[in-house]
């Protein structure tokens, strides 16, 4: 299947040049589209979607300034090359600065350089949509790692909050309470949603380190010697360990 052909669309108040880029460029295969000023270059540039815009400065009304900022609001991929017969640099600076891509002076004297010219903006357009595309990619791609690991973490969190409930059920509803609590005070101090929740969902980790401890110390009915306390107080420093 033969790809769609390239839609250009001129905009000059010279209606024999028209008609002459008209006649080459449909030559070269290219559905073209005419306007005489620029008022009625944005509507049809609106109704026919082209792929590149030649457009005159030195027109009645709006002048090929006024539509080439209007062309690059609408649409900065499209490619607008200036066709003027003015020589003033300082309209080529300001064309450029307006979001012109390139800018070619009449008479026309080749138009094969002028097709080249063309091709060489739509080429640039292709090329620029192509890495646009790819740095859309590569940042949804880091997104969804994100998310990944982000439930990944969330997953070894609760793991870890089972553990600890299982190794004793006073500490696993006390995990519970401290995570809702954590997110409450979060809140009422200011913090966002989004941080109190990631405060929440961290809480479970403060008592982690009990999982460490023996069953015969974390479980014991009775009053703790001063060597199980020992151990008892090392609780902390195996949850730091743990969180790491």
């Amino acid at each position: 299947m033969s790809p769609d052909p390239i839609r250009l669309l001129t905009i000059d108040d010279d209606e024999r040049l028209r008609r002459s880029l008209a006649a080459y460029f449909e030559d070269a295969g290219m559905d073209v589209y005419e306007a005489g000023d620029g008022e009625s270059g944005l509507l049809v540039f609106e109704a026919a979607q082209p792929d590149i815009v030649l457009v005159d400065l030195n027109m009645p009304g709006m002048n090929g300034l006024e539509v080439v900022a209007e062309l690059a609001r609408r649409s900065p991929g499209t490619p607008a090359i200036v066709v003027s017969g003015t020589a003033d640099l300082n309209d080529a600076v300001e064309a450029v600065h307006r979001g012109v891509w390139d800018f070619v002076t009449k008479p026309i004297v080749s138009f094969p350089a002028l097709e080249n010219t063309v091709k060489q903006c739509l080429e640039r357009a292709r090329l620029k949509e192509e890495n646009e595309q790819y740095r859309l990619h590569l940042e949804e791609l880091v997104m969804q790692r994100t998310r990944e690991l982000e439930r990944t973490r969330l997953q070894i969190i609760q793991r870890l909050g089972r553990a600890a409930e299982y190794r004793d059920n006073e500490t696993g509803m006390h995990v519970i309470r401290m995570s809702h609590f954590s997110r409450l005070l979060a809140l009422k101090s200011g913090m966002s949603e989004a941080d109190a929740e990631v405060l929440m969902l961290a809480a479970p980790m403060h008592d982690v380190g009990k999982i460490g401890i023996p069953d015969h110390i974390l479980l014991k009915p009775g009053k703790l010697t001063p060597e199980e306390w020992e151990i008892m107080k090392g609780s902390p420093q195996k949850t730091e360990n743990k969180a790491r």
